[in-house]
Parts: structure tokens; sequence; C-alpha cells
């Protein structure tokens, strides 16, 4: 995996799908739980279930199911979303709405890279924010007044780091951007996993500010890659929004608005600490203790929440991010060199790679145990 002639994380997650111990891309591969045991063996049920509704009412179905998972009746009530296959399907339609629009917009960083080659492929102006900005009054309310954007897209928790905002950060961004006009784009893929639990969506319909939420399952439940991103919106930007998707996409899987509505179904009954976080828990304690004593830093503070990934610094080896992913291949394992998510400032952050965590158990356990093996010779020579 020769990472320095690669231009984007996709590129180098697609190499490493190839190796051995796969660290890099962070789509849910974990083996089935035993709640959603039942699910797998009974997808006939679920097939059914597809064939006998109509598509409109099984993409409402699925986005109730949600709302009760994520305790919205905000969202249960919205009829303004759609379902597209997958988060990068959503943002490419936000991409494409913000272009048509001609919305400047702010761009959180660090961030997957593919947010910004999204919007950038869609002709869309694009400017940088730094992600502590979110926990800085001033800093926050510094971007939006400028006057040099129409948009801030942001990603809560984010992606690498897990910094997250509470839930009064998140009605102080919501007043500026209302008071400046500026639209809020907000990529909530890693939901499931944060710390704060309040209706989010409650607060952008209340302050009548237009918006749209991405959400995804992709990242959560462990479906083989079948995946439904729903896609949420303001009422105002609602028609433009639909005929957008509309130009891509007839309709969304029945089959799999059915079968993912019940992964979602289980995990409200027995609860997203039970089903989801503390397999994560588990696994980021393995990865801490793999690495205790190595001069690997996983990458922690009061502001971040436990995302399915691990954000290491690794600093102290005398490597950077590029140089150490290489030689980690020669063990036959596959890491995200973290400047990639530093879409704007690449050079300036070679310090972190990027580990999931949600891989088939024989894969991730022992592929733990091969990487204290390869970092304690990488940094023997």
């Amino acid at each position: 995996m020769n990472t320095d002639r690669y231009d984007s994380l996709t590129e180098v997650e697609v190499e490493g799908l190839s190796y051995l111990y796969n660290f890099a891309d962070g789509h849910a591969y974990h083996d089935i739980n035993e709640h959603y045991v039942d699910i797998i063996n009974n997808l006939q049920r679920y097939w059914q279930e597809g064939k006998d509704h109509s598509i409109p009412d099984m993409e409402k179905a699925f986005k109730n199911q949600f709302a009760e998972l994520i305790d919205s009746s905000t969202l249960r009530s919205s009829n303004h979303f759609s379902v597209c296959p997958t988060a990068s399907n959503s943002i490419d339609i936000v991409a494409a709405w913000l272009h048509k629009e001609n919305k400047r917009t702010a761009l959180i960083e660090p961030a997957f890279d593919n947010l910004y080659l999204l919007l950038k492929r869609r002709g869309v102006d694009i400017s940088a924010f730094d992600e502590l900005a979110l926990k800085n009054e001033n800093q926050l309310a510094q971007i939006v007044s400028c006057g040099d954007i129409d948009a801030l897209f942001l990603v809560n928790p984010n992606n690498p780091t897990g910094l997250e905002m509470t839930e009064c950060e998140f009605i102080y961004l919501v007043e500026q951007c209302k008071a400046h006009n500026i639209t809020i784009l907000l990529d909530r893929t890693f939901r499931l996993y944060g710390k704060s639990n309040f209706d989010d969506y409650h607060i952008l319909e209340q302050s009548g500010i237009d918006y749209v939420v991405i959400e995804d399952t992709g990242k959560t439940w462990p479906t083989q890659d079948l995946k439904i991103s729903l896609m949420v919106y303001s009422e105002a930007i609602s028609s433009t929004i639909r005929l957008l998707y509309e130009e891509i996409f007839l309709c969304s899987s029945n089959f799999a608005l059915a079968l993912l509505k019940q992964f979602v179904a289980v995990t409200a009954k027995f609860g997203v600490d039970t089903t989801i976080k503390n397999e994560v828990r588990r696994r980021s304690e393995t990865i801490n203790d793999a690495l205790a004593g190595k001069g690997l830093k996983v990458f922690d503070n009061d502001e971040k929440c436990q995302l399915p990934l691990c954000w290491i610094d690794i600093s102290a080896t005398g490597y950077d991010d590029v140089s150490f992913a290489a030689r980690l291949k020669e063990y036959d394992i596959a890491v995200l060199p973290g400047r990639f998510f530093y879409w704007n400032s690449k050079s300036q952050h070679t310090q972190f790679i990027r580990i999931s965590l949600m891989k088939p158990d024989t894969e991730f356990y022992e592929g733990i145990g091969k990487l204290k093996e390869a970092v304690t010779r990488i940094l023997e020579k």
C-alpha cells in the first residue's frame, strides 16, 4: 500500500480490502451479536415485508423507527425526507444543491476527505473551519458573521477525532446561523456513538433555519454494506432537494428498508449501550492495551465520544503517517494515514493514523496481536 501515491482516503481504503488485517475503512463488518441473530436467520420475512408494502410506506416506516430510536418526535412528524443507498449519495445531492444555490460553504476540518471531494467535484465554493471552533463561541460567531459564507457543513460527532457538540453548543450554533442566514448541513452518520442525546431536529425546526441532516446505517450495523442513508431537510428547500434526488434515484430498496428497520427496532428495544457501544468499548480497550508503552498514543480528551475508530498519534515513533502506514503493510496490516483528513492542510498534519474497530471478530483480535508485534519490530529497527 504505497500511500504516498494516493490522493484520497477512499483510494487507501480500497487498497486495504486486499490486506489480511484491514483496519482502513470505517464500515461495520463485525460479527452479528446475539441481539441481531434472529434477523439474519429470517431474511425471507423481510423480503416478504418489502414485497407487501409500498415504497413510500416503507420509507416512512423506516424513518419513524429511526426517530423512535433517537427519541425525536420532530423527525417522526417530518415529511421532508429522502432515502439514499449510501451517505455519499446524500452528500453528493447536498453538494449539487449547494452549487445550484451558489452557497459559499465552510466545511469542517478535519473530516473524511470525500466530503470535500464531492463538494469540489460539484463546483461548490469551499473554505475550511477548524472543528475546535464548534467549542468556542467567539470563533464560531466570527466564522458565521464574516460575510464570506452562506452555509456551514459540520460532522457531529466528528470523524476521526470524535469531537462532539453538547446541546447548549448546538443551540448556540443554530442561533448564530439563524441570525446571519447561514444554512446548516449536518452529517450525523456517527450519531449513535455520541455521548450527547438531544433532539437536534427539534432545535433546527424551531429555529426556522434552512438545514439538511444526513444519517447513515453503514457505520453502525454489520449488514455487509447493505445500507440506508436518511436525508432530512427543512420545508423551504424540500422541493429543490427532492428534485435533485429524483434526477438520480427513483427510490430505495424495500428489502433494505425492511431489514434495516428491524435492526433499528432491535437496537431501540435493547438499548444502544447493550447492542453497540459496549462492543466498541471492549475493542478500544484491546487496542489501548496492545499499544501501551509502544510510543503510540490513542487520542483522547473530555470532549471526545467513543467512535468505532482509534485516532492514534505516532509522533514519538519518528515516522510520519504515510511512512508508518507503509511499514505496517509489510506485516499485511492496512491503516489510514491521517493527513488526508486535513483536506485543506495535509502537510501540517502528518502525525496521526486511524484504525477502525468494527471488523470481523477473528480478523480484529488476531490483527491487533499482529499490530502489537509489528509496532514492536518497526520501532526496534
